[in-house]
């Protein structure tokens, strides 16, 4: 057929169909009319693709900021890092799911052995669950995690086949049922750790319920019923799941951000509050050694005016009394000496024995004066308030230096209910300063305690 010179007319108002190879090949001048139809679905195909992808990539930014953020801050959550892929795995799937990919994913125009559409599907559902597993605990995160991996070798063992073209549909089917599974496990153990105060899985479970009645069922369910599997709810549940995931997780850390700051703020409160109450010991010491030194020049006046004899004997008495007191604890340092003998007679008003195995500190330590004050004081209170509440209460103390480590035990009585309540995230304010002071100085810290007790044992170096 001779074309040359001629000009072919096509009237299309859809895509045209190709089998075999997708290039266009036209044996003359064509000349399309009506091929707005065709223009438009493409368009709104784009923007169809463009608006959940562009979400996705900024949520998956967001994700992976976040995590570097994290890792910044030395709490690295491996959870995060599997939310940013998931976005981009959805992204991707999002992609390659429009008609006209291959125009820009296929450079020769021939198709992949392997479905990369379901590929990115299937790693992002994979990632999803790994996400969600992170933030459970337990027994249930070991479940989770199994259904992850048995995922995993069922992709790999996919991918294996698709690519020597003997892909399984049964295989297929499996995955996708057990995607939907883990899932549906995913929402059950969070209802679970909703109890245990996770507030990642007090905004998951609720929006990802609304979801599946909102949109899962309708959007799943919708068709012929005879074409009904449980394969059809993975797609729109993942989409839910993810959607939720990533809501939850914002919550989350911004939850989490209010809660460390406002965290730190009491914790310098406490810190300046411990500072105050020793200027206040500082100053009522100073006071006593005044007093005591101006009560000594009045009983020398006395003794040098008196003529009397008994009266002499008893100044002289009274002077040699005076001369014997000394405080409670001589330690070596001013600043715990000062404290310990402020809080050690503290404890003899609440009615709390005290026992002092060793009370030797060097002059001079390594840690500020600021550091100390908040370090002992905080210890001191805590044994002062836990060993009140308890039955037979006590306080054994020892201070001591021990090969270049200057070493500092405290064991108190104290009551179940009142470990309980202090270990609770929300309290136990005291123990955190302790841990921050002892995190700067190779964080040698010790803490045991029983159903009476509590101890704490801390190491400062003293290189």
């Amino acid at each position: 057929m001779d074309c040359a010179g001629k000009t072919l007319t096509i009237a299309q108002s859809t895509a045209p169909f190709y089998e075999g190879n997708y290039a266009r090949v036209y044996p003359a001048a064509v000349t399309l009319y009506c091929g707005y139809a065709y223009e438009s679905a493409l368009i709104s195909e784009s923007f169809q693709t463009a608006i959940p992808s562009a979400l996705s990539f900024a949520a998956g930014l967001l994700l992976l900021a976040l995590f570097l953020w994290q890792a910044v801050q030395r709490r690295l959550d491996p959870g995060t890092l599997c939310g940013a892929l998931a976005a981009f795995s959805y992204l991707s799937t999002r992609i390659m799911d429009v008609s006209f990919r291959y125009q820009y994913f296929s450079l020769d125009g021939s198709i992949a052995p392997v479905d990369v559409s379901s590929l990115c599907q299937n790693l992002t559902l994979i990632m999803l669950l790994i996400m969600l597993l992170c933030k459970l605990s337990g027994w249930r995160q070991a479940v989770l995690s199994a259904v992850t991996i048995v995922l995993n070798g069922m992709l790999v063992l996919n991918l294996i086949l698709s690519a020597r073209e003997n892909a399984s549909i049964t295989l297929v089917i499996w995955f996708s049922f057990l995607g939907t599974i883990g899932l549906l496990l995913a929402l059950v153990f969070g209802l679970w750790e909703w109890n245990r105060r996770r507030w990642f899985f007090r905004l998951f479970c609720p929006m990802t319920l609304a979801g599946t009645l909102l949109y899962v069922l309708p959007t799943a369910l919708t068709g012929n019923p005879a074409t009904w599997t449980i394969a059809i709810f993975l797609r729109p549940l993942t989409n839910v799941c993810m959607l939720t995931a990533f809501l939850s997780a914002a919550v989350e850390w911004l939850h989490g951000e209010l809660a460390r700051r406002t965290e730190e703020r009491l914790l310098v409160q406490r810190s300046e509050l411990a500072r105050s109450s020793y200027e206040a010991l500082r100053r009522q010491h100073e006071q006593v050694m005044m007093l005591r030194h101006d009560m000594m020049k009045h009983f020398q006046l006395l003794r040098q005016t008196t003529s009397d004899g008994k009266t002499a004997e008893y100044l002289d008495e009274l002077m040699g009394e005076n001369e014997k007191i000394r405080p409670v604890v001589q330690s070596g340092n001013e600043m715990l000496d000062i404290i310990l003998n402020g809080k050690l007679s503290a404890a003899a008003d609440a009615g709390i024995a005290v026992e002092l195995a060793r009370t030797n500190a060097p002059a001079r330590l390594p840690l500020t004066d600021a550091e100390l004050c908040s370090l002992v004081m905080n210890l001191l209170d805590n044994a002062l308030e836990a060993a009140a509440e308890a039955e037979h209460p006590y306080i054994k103390l020892d201070l001591c230096v021990r090969e270049h480590f200057f070493v500092i035990f405290c064991e108190n009585s104290t009551t179940l209910e009142h470990i309980q309540r202090e270990t609770a995230p929300e309290h136990g304010l005291g123990l955190k300063i302790i841990k921050q002071i002892a995190a700067r100085y190779d964080n040698l810290l010790e803490v045991e305690y029983g159903a009476d007790y509590y101890s704490v044992k801390l190491a400062i170096p003293l290189d």
